[in-house]
């Protein structure tokens, strides 16, 4: 029961990551574990905290507490000093997440 678990919007939705491009994907999915559509007939997929920059993800795992926990890699090719586990908390309103 975190205050900082993803919300309820969140449920039924695959999280995808791009280690070059530096980006996450929410892909929401109905109950029959189809790609949601929105009222405008559109696939429901958007930026994951859009305002987040993020070091080459490589993995990611949503934690007992409702958190996202998220491997980056970092910004080299080696020998990073900016790899780190990151917790990504959920902060008021819908799309508001900060680590």
């Amino acid at each position: 029961k975190s205050p900082h678990k993803l919300p309820k919007e969140f449920d039924h939705t695959v999280f995808i990551y791009e280690w070059s491009r530096n980006w996450i994907i929410a892909v929401h999915l109905d109950e029959s574990h189809n790609i949601a559509k929105g009222p405008d007939g559109k696939m429901r997929m958007e930026r994951f905290c859009p305002n987040m920059t993020f070091k080459r993800p490589m993995d990611m795992e949503l934690g007992a507490d409702g958190c996202l926990y998220l491997i980056e890699y970092g910004t080299a090719w080696g020998n990073n000093k900016d790899t780190q586990i990151i917790r990504i908390e959920y902060h008021g309103e819908a799309g508001h997440a900060s680590n």
